[in-house]
């Protein structure tokens, strides 16, 4: 019976994984509020006019730990040509997150949504959840699942090519 039961939450995890979601109805970003692990704040209607990928994590997600390096490196590439990357950890406290940080050497802004607010805001159900914003506040992607460097890199530029 317990294999049973493993083996059902091991198919109930990874059947989102990985998944593109339809990118028809995603609509208009949400505004949202949230504070780094030095309590600055980041409100997303600081960045219009920018491309932005809002990256939903917590770190008893092993994709999301795997994901950590992979995002770092495109943010390397693309915070210069102003792109945003919002890191928001989904249920976990400040200090933990910070230590996540510290950790992996992140430098993109790892966000505190402790009571998983902007996670039920944007209709999160699985983790990793990624959504890339235009320039225009639209969300015009939603990933369930891991991402790398390479999917970052070009989900951005196809969006920016389709304008």
């Amino acid at each position: 019976m317990r294999n049973l039961i493993v083996l059902i939450l091991y198919f109930l995890f990874f059947l989102g994984c990985g998944q593109k979601t339809e990118t028809e109805d995603l609509g208009q970003a949400k505004p949202f509020l949230l504070y780094d692990t030095d309590s600055v704040e980041f409100a997303l209607e600081d960045y219009k006019n920018k491309p932005v990928l809002i990256h939903f994590w917590a770190d008893f997600c092993a994709h999301c730990r795997q994901e950590f390096p992979k995002i770092q490196k495109a943010y390397d590439v693309l915070q210069p040509e102003g792109y945003e990357f919002f890191a928001i950890n989904s249920g976990q406290t400040k200090e933990h997150v910070r230590e996540i940080k510290n950790t992996y050497g992140l430098t993109y802004p790892l966000l505190v949504d402790e009571e998983k607010k902007t996670a039920e805001l944007y209709g999160v159900t699985g983790l990793p959840t990624s959504l890339f914003i235009d320039r225009n506040g639209i969300i015009r992607e939603k990933y369930i699942g891991y991402l790398d460097e390479k999917q970052i890199l070009d989900t951005f530029k196809k969006i920016e090519e389709e304008g």
